[in-house]
């Protein structure tokens, strides 16, 4: 049933990454680490009746001798199906992380665009916002029409350039 599960959940993280359920990992690998430890502790207490076969003189232990060998190989079987699923899930969990981090950083680049774009902006009406006595921009008619004017080619100028340099592309 893990082995299932963990197939199914490969299916819903291919199909819709954004609603996959972090909490059903969490569940499938507890469960695993559940079946890891009751496979081992069988396995342990197989080999130990193993050992206790071969050292004792007085009992005889030849009937349970073929059942011990089909434990201990469904034990070992265990063992391995429980570390193949433990791969998977720890594939999956990678998967999340990096679907996650490459969600983050193309906020990240977006963000940095934006800061990127409106950094010129602030600095011209950074300095057109002093109160100078002498500002020569300030008595041209029409300076203000002028200066958003030349603002917005600047912003512009610099989105087509993000553009172009393929910064703002999705996959």
């Amino acid at each position: 049933k893990l082995r299932a599960r963990a197939v199914e959940m490969d299916n819903e993280l291919d199909q819709d990454f954004q609603n996959f359920d972090f909490e059903d990992l969490v569940e499938a690998k507890d469960c695993l680490l559940n079946v890891l430890s009751v496979a081992e502790e069988q396995h342990g207490t197989i080999d130990a009746l193993s050992a206790a076969e071969k050292g004792s003189e007085g009992f005889n232990f030849s009937n349970c001798c073929a059942a011990l060998s089909v434990l201990e190989a469904h034990a070992s079987s265990n063992e391995r199906l429980s570390s193949r699923v433990d791969k998977h899930l720890n594939e999956l969990r990678e998967r999340i992380m990096a679907h996650r981090e490459d969600n983050i950083n193309q906020k990240m680049a977006l963000l940095t665009i934006l800061s990127a774009v409106f950094m010129p902006l602030t600095l011209l009406t950074g300095i057109w916002g002093m109160n100078f006595e002498s500002m020569p921009e300030l008595e041209m008619k029409g300076a203000y029409q002028k200066a958003l004017l030349g603002m917005l080619i600047l912003a512009l100028c610099m989105v087509f350039s993000f553009q172009r340099a393929g910064f703002t592309a999705h996959p």
